[in-house]
């Protein structure tokens, strides 16, 4: 009973410690917007022509600072479909 409840404790405090760690990681994560080709409302293209879906705050972030490079429409957009950025 005893190594039970010693091993409860060592598996919640390796669990509690694991769940901090990955919060912490969590809210460091940022975009780099100096690797954002084209901004869009649903996402981004990379320099490389990737696509990255985007949190909204970061579209928001993005929309203020680079706005020349921000197209408040979805990158498939069939109404855009002619437009020179569109990849």
């Amino acid at each position: 009973m005893r190594n039970a409840l010693k091993n409860a404790a060592i598996i919640v405090a390796v669990g509690t410690a694991l769940t901090v760690s990955g919060l912490a990681n969590a809210a460091t994560v940022a975009i780099d917007f100096g690797n954002v080709s084209v901004g869009y409302a649903d996402g981004y293209r990379d320099n490389n022509n990737g696509w990255h879906s985007w949190r909204t705050a970061d579209a928001s972030r993005y929309r203020k600072a680079h706005g020349d490079q921000y197209h408040a429409w979805r990158h498939d957009d069939p109404k855009h479909q002619g437009d020179a950025d569109h990849k």
